[in-house]
């Protein structure tokens, strides 16, 4: 409400908080930002979950490489 009265759009700060949020790993923080944001009745957006996918399939692409190092011979730590 504040955010509204001040012409903020709350879904730019929701998203921008849930980004960092999961960019630095605080994964009970983005759960507890969207979790407020529905409550708040602050629909999201494709901006909120844009760097979550986005990370999801960096971390995928990394993993993979991983194992593809480990296949070589590497010492495997998983």
């Amino acid at each position: 409400k504040i955010m509204m009265d001040d012409g903020v759009n709350p879904i730019h700060v929701y998203s921008t908080l849930l980004n960092v949020s999961i960019m630095h790993g605080w994964v009970e923080m983005a759960t507890k930002l969207y979790r407020e944001m529905l409550n708040e009745g602050i629909e999201p957006k494709q901006c909120s979950l844009r760097s979550p996918i986005g990370y999801r399939k960096r971390l995928d692409e990394f993993f993979a490489r991983m194992k593809n190092e480990t296949k070589k011979g590497s010492n495997p730590i998983f």
